[in-house]
């Protein structure tokens, strides 16, 4: 059983991994700091819902050999609304947008 379940993890890893290659992304490098993000993009961004904010993604995140980030879901959707990773801002509507337009005025 347990070579199964190891089998089938490493063909959705590769499924997920194929799926992560197509999409548009960003390298950017310090000294430290090592950061690759998925770019918004409509057609074939890495995430493509609408409960969060398609900026902002972060697909890893490396700092003296940690990464803070990565794969979430073995299998993956771009429109599942909880399958982002990386400080995005959730859009919101209800108590929360009143109780902000009460502290505006």
């Amino acid at each position: 059983m347990t070579r199964i379940s190891a089998a089938v993890f490493i063909c959705l890893s590769v499924v997920t991994c194929a799926f992560a290659a197509d999409v548009p992304r960003a390298k950017i490098a310090s000294k430290f700091i090592q950061a690759e993000l998925y770019l918004p993009d409509a057609t074939n961004g890495y995430y493509r819902a609408t409960r969060f904010d398609w900026s902002g993604v972060i697909a890893s995140l490396s700092y003296q050999g940690h990464n803070y980030f990565g794969v979430w879901f073995p299998k993956y959707d771009p429109k599942l609304h909880d399958a982002i990773s990386g400080p995005v801002e959730e859009f919101r509507t209800g108590a929360l947008a009143q109780y902000l337009l009460l502290t505006v005025e």
